[in-house]
């Protein structure tokens, strides 16, 4: 279904899953210049391309909350749709 590096590298174009705790899982595209709003702070897009691999645990920018962000599988990609 999802067709990725095998390096792990998250890069522009790929669909991530944000996981921020077991209720809370999104699916986001990755864009350069794109953010992603969590509840306790911002991701910014431009500090993962071609630099964090899946399955990171990524910092929000004030520092005090943080993220996991994996490559979909067909259960976590189902999950995230509800």
């Amino acid at each position: 279904m999802f067709t990725y590096d095998t390096n792990n590298l998250i890069r522009e174009g790929d669909i991530a899953l944000v996981y921020e705790n077991m209720f809370l899982t999104k699916q986001i595209k990755i864009k350069r210049g794109d953010k992603y709003q969590t509840n306790h702070g911002l991701i910014n897009h431009d500090s993962l391309i071609d630099f964090e691999q899946y399955g990171t645990k990524v910092y929000t920018t004030n520092k005090r909350h943080f993220v996991h962000i994996l490559r979909p599988s067909t259960d976590l990609y189902t999950r995230s749709l509800s």
